[in-house]
């Protein structure tokens, strides 16, 4: 049997979210073939296909010479078919929003050094990095972005099963 995933948000570091059937469950093919013949006539093209991954049910890619994807565009499959990741431990999610508290830290504190710099130095700064995404930029919105995840936290994680304890 095989599956077809993708990585999350197209990030070959995040993990594999799966293709599901109509109950929820990871759909599984008989082939390869099979699997990308169901997928073409739900509107892939090859280039689609080639940014998936396809794996034996075991968990083992079925050709292990295969690119792994970069970015995958699923206009015509609803994003209920994919299953983002198994159920986390409560200590996962605890442990995740320690992780951001600190990031928005760090943020904080990247910020107040920035801000010590003298003005001709960040507008030098700005001038050598003239690009939409200057370090100003990045320490300005980054940390807003730090600020709402962890404000909003419950909502962020909203989608995601918890497995109990751990």
């Amino acid at each position: 049997m095989v599956t077809v995933g993708r990585h999350i948000n197209g990030v070959t570091l995040n993990p594999l979210e799966y293709l599901l059937n109509d109950t929820g469950e990871v759909l599984e093919f008989d082939t390869e073939d099979a699997a990308r013949a169901y997928l073409k006539d739900k509107g892939f093209t090859d280039d689609d296909l080639d940014c998936l991954v396809f794996e034996q049910a075991d968990g083992s890619p079925e050709d292990e010479t295969h690119d792994p994807p970069h970015r995958v565009t699923i206009e015509t499959i609803d994003s209920d078919f994919w299953l983002t990741h198994a159920p986390l431990a409560k200590s996962a999610f605890m442990d995740a929003y320690a992780a951001v508290n600190r990031i928005e830290d760090l943020m904080t504190e990247a910020g107040e050094l920035f801000d010590k710099l003298p003005p001709a130095i960040q507008t030098a700064i700005l001038g050598y990095h003239n690009d939409p995404a200057t370090l100003q930029h990045c320490l300005r919105w980054g940390l807003q972005a730090a600020k709402e995840i962890r404000e909003d936290w419950p909502a962020v994680v909203a989608g995601i099963p918890c497995g109990g304890e751990g």
